[in-house]
């Protein structure tokens, strides 16, 4: 009988597989105490479990499919910390990951440590944008942003072409290797008969986008047969998979415009533990590979790409450019944050641009073919396909097809001068460019 996980049984099971007896709770709690227990809806059935203060659980099981059967998901989240924990030198990427305590195989159940005071960070910056043009006074956008670029690129560093880590990482565990292709779009030059019946015919619209434009396949086609199998990559850097310390923000007398949102850490932390973590983590490496390091801070540019785009008044009788200088969010807020990701990734990683020139090049290109990607996922839930996701695909195209113009376009500046930027300046909060020339930059993206 498949054992469903549940808010009466979750403490119980704690304690069957002997997490809780292996908490330094001191003398007074040798019995166990109920702890406070809060459901959390995401793609899996996740609580969390608040035994105290210092030591909190997130709890997640697998969804079962109508044969009682899982995905295997998890094999790849317990893998990455095996695989951390296999490697000495590797232990300094404790504090940028999960945290997982736990993983029982044949319930589908892993259990990682939960960290009350960090916030995931697209909530954070949906109420840190609430008034865009005012938010990044201060340069805690760029701020943020140059940190996870330095958090990217260390993972990256630290595991870069090391044929036994690429091994050890293959094998996961339940019989099954972890898969060597790139999929990167195939499915979109991959199209039969069946796609009259999985998208709406209002969404065909967007095959015929992205199939009428040959240069764009050919740029996707040319990253897809050139993908490199160099590193540990996250190949899922959505902004909800990025935590961030709100202690690493309040030391930084961070505007309290954002809090509205965000629950408040219950733990009493001594300055000695804040220091000892990371400002972020990185979180659900659920999709990992041993790849191309370019994809993942392609993902993360795209992620910051989409506060712009999302924000977007489209309208039928708005035309473009209107549209663009209407933005909720406007390019020359992101913009700061965007150079600072990447300066971020070279000033941790400068050796990666000696080894390939066209680094950053790729980067941009898969920007551009992760804003089709998020679109493609979004038809596939059946919703809708708008003037916003043309506009997206119309700014991927730029990406991919002319990646140095859309540097310039998008960023600001040329990829030279980013890369020469990167190494005489490290101060992540540097003035941004003369709004004007940003303005009249976001204009010309979709032209």
């Amino acid at each position: 009988m498949t054992f469903l996980l549940s808010s009466a049984n979750v403490f119980q099971y704690l304690v069957d597989v002997g997490l809780y007896a292996s908490l330094d709770l001191g003398p007074e709690q040798v019995e166990p105490v109920c702890p406070e227990i809060e459901a959390r809806s995401y793609k899996n059935f996740n609580l969390v479990v608040r035994i105290d203060a210092a030591h909190q659980f997130i709890v997640k099981q697998e969804r079962h499919d109508l044969d009682g059967e899982t995905g295997g998901d998890f094999w790849f989240e317990w893998r990455v910390q095996e695989f951390i924990e296999a490697y000495p030198e590797l232990q300094a990427l404790r504090c940028l990951v999960s945290a997982v305590q736990h993983f029982d195989a044949d319930r589908a159940i892993l259990a990682a440590r939960f960290f009350p005071n960090y916030l995931d960070l697209g909530d954070f910056y949906d109420g840190f944008y609430a008034c865009p043009r005012e938010a990044d006074v201060e340069g805690m956008g760029e701020a943020i942003a140059t940190v996870l670029g330095q958090t990217i690129a260390q993972i990256h560093r630290l595991t870069f072409q090391n044929p036994s880590y690429g091994v050890f990482l293959s094998r996961l565990g339940n019989g099954k290797q972890l898969s060597q292709q790139n999929e990167f779009l195939a499915r979109v030059d991959r199209l039969g008969p069946c796609v009259f019946s999985l998208f709406p015919q209002e969404s065909l619209q967007f095959f015929q986008l992205y199939q009428k434009d040959p240069q764009v396949a050919q740029a996707v086609g040319h990253l897809r047969s050139t993908w490199r199998k160099d590193c540990l990559i996250h190949r899922d850097l959505r902004l909800s998979n990025v935590l961030l310390d709100r202690r690493w923000l309040d030391r930084r007398g961070v505007t309290q415009r954002a809090e509205n949102k965000l629950a408040v850490g219950d733990g009493e932390e001594t300055i000695a533990n804040v220091e000892a973590e990371s400002p972020l983590r990185l979180i659900d490496w659920e999709k990992f590979a041993w790849g191309d390091p370019a994809y993942d801070l392609g993902t993360a540019i795209a992620a910051h790409l989409q506060l712009w785009l999302k924000s977007l008044a489209l309208h039928a009788e708005i035309d473009l450019p209107t549209a663009l200088r209407l933005a909720n969010v406007p390019l020359e807020v992101v913009q700061p944050s965007l150079l600072g990701l990447i300066r971020g990734y070279l000033d941790d990683f400068p050796e990666i641009v000696g080894r390939y020139p066209d680094f950053l090049v790729r980067a941009l290109q898969f920007a551009g073919g992760v804003l089709i990607e998020k679109v493609l996922v979004k038809l596939e839930y059946r919703r809708p396909f708008e003037n916003a996701d043309i506009c997206a695909m119309q700014v991927a195209r730029v990406l991919l097809v002319r990646p140095h113009d859309g540097a310039q376009q998008i960023l600001g500046m040329s990829l030279a001068e980013i890369g020469e930027s990167s190494q005489s300046q490290a101060d992540p909060f540097r003035a941004s460019q003369a709004q004007a020339s940003q303005t009249r930059a976001s204009e010309s993206v979709v032209r």
